[in-house]
């Protein structure tokens, strides 16, 4: 019962990820979802399906340490600096059209 509570969750939190969101809540996302997959992995263990296993396993080594935009969580200055080189590369294209 439980097990299937934590799927129904995990399925909703997934489902928010896709509205516009703060950052906060997608590294919340992933923190939720490795230990909802290795729980549901345990729980597969104790009933001795190899298949879910493997499956939930995998799915929380990839949800948590998937490719991320920038190396570390907390860094998005890095983010915001390609709206400047935007605004002269349009500058720079009216000069030249008009």
């Amino acid at each position: 019962m439980i097990s299937k509570s934590i799927k129904i969750a995990l399925s909703i939190l997934f489902f928010l990820c896709l509205l516009r969101m703060q950052y906060g809540y997608y590294e919340f996302v992933r923190f939720s979802a490795l230990v909802g997959f290795v729980f549901l992995a345990y729980q597969a263990n104790q009933t001795g399906c190899n298949k879910s296993i493997f499956i939930y396993g995998t799915l929380a080594l990839l949800v948590y340490f998937g490719e991320t935009d920038h190396p570390i969580p907390w860094q998005t200055d890095h983010l915001n600096c390609w709206r400047k080189d935007a605004a002269n590369a349009v500058e720079a294209f009216t000069k030249i059209v008009i």
